[in-house]
């Protein structure tokens, strides 16, 4: 294990993990609370120095839990393009999701660790955009130095089995090796044009192919919404069940107290655009619910603590 662990930082690329201070709740406010990627880095890679958010590359096994932690999208991950996930997931009638740490793993698709899954929204946006079983495979998980990721992806599962139970779709994880059922992708010439014939006649084909992302790098003026939520919000306008276990079941509560002054500084702070000036100078905020990833930086700038924020 010792030997994969070495073979994988050296093929590892420089830029695996990007860095976007201006979504980093600590860049935007020093005296912000938020430790979400110092917590769940089990190897101390991630620190804070004098010069802000600090990623060291030799400590990092690249689990990427701090992607799956953090609200904001400070932290992605720069070795995956999940338009490219979905699609190939979405070729298997039975998919199987696989990592890459290590290559003799089966999987239909592969993501660089499986602790990019432990954000529930990102494994909620796979089931629902492919509409039916998406199985997980970490079989090898366990003898990997990246094993403390299961006990969150685990807990990520369960979310999306409570949000999603009455809606298309399913998260598994498989465990043993032989529980897998793997099935090879194959397509003769016949069925290759079976299959072309058959989505030409599908209206919409599928979710996959509607998805659409923003990713525009982030600036401190730029108001960007992380991708998973993005990706729920677009799903949430094909389904009204979907739309109501989004409204219902994730979008936090933001709401103004009678302390707030209407100053409107609250608005600047914000990384996502929930907050906007209202028409008129005075009033309190313009309160965009969709935009809220209950990042509560809003709460801890206000200088009156006239901001609450809830969650399901």
């Amino acid at each position: 294990m010792m030997l994969q662990s070495t073979a994988f930082k050296l093929l590892t690329p420089q830029d695996t993990l990007r860095i976007e201070r201006g979504r980093c709740l600590r860049h935007r406010l020093s005296i912000s609370s938020c430790r979400h990627c110092f917590s769940d880095c089990a190897t101390g890679a991630l620190s804070w120095t004098e010069n802000g958010l600090h990623w060291d590359q030799d400590k990092c096994t690249g689990c990427l839990l701090c992607t799956a932690g953090c609200p904001t999208d400070a932290l992605t991950s720069n070795q995956i393009s999940f338009s490219d996930l979905l699609q190939r997931l979405d070729e298997v009638d039975a998919p199987l999701l696989a990592c890459a740490f290590n290559p003799q793993t089966l999987g239909h698709a592969r993501v660089p660790c499986l602790g990019l899954l432990a954000d529930p929204q990102l494994l909620l946006v796979l089931q629902l955009a492919l509409g039916k079983e998406l199985r997980l495979n970490t079989s090898a998980c366990a003898d990997c130095e990246n094993s403390h990721i299961l006990p969150p992806l685990q807990q990520s599962v369960q979310k999306v089995t409570e949000l999603a139970a009455k809606l298309p779709g399913a998260v598994k994880v498989i465990e043993a090796e032989p529980q897998l059922d793997y099935q090879e992708k194959s397509c003769s010439r016949r069925e290759f044009f079976t299959f072309l014939n058959r989505r030409s006649r599908q209206t919409g084909v599928s979710l996959v192919n509607r998805l659409r992302l923003d990713t525009t790098s982030g600036s401190y003026g730029k108001k960007s919404l992380p991708l998973t939520r993005q990706l729920l919000l677009q799903l949430g306008k094909t389904s009204s069940f979907v739309r109501e276990m989004i409204d219902t079941k994730i979008l936090p509560e933001l709401s103004f107290t009678s302390d707030c002054r209407g100053c409107t500084a609250c608005v600047g702070i914000c990384p996502t655009g929930a907050l906007a000036s209202p028409d008129i100078r005075g009033n309190k905020p313009e309160i965009k619910k969709d935009r809220c990833t209950a990042c509560t930086l809003c709460v801890e700038f206000c200088q009156q603590s006239a901001i609450t924020v809830t969650t399901p």
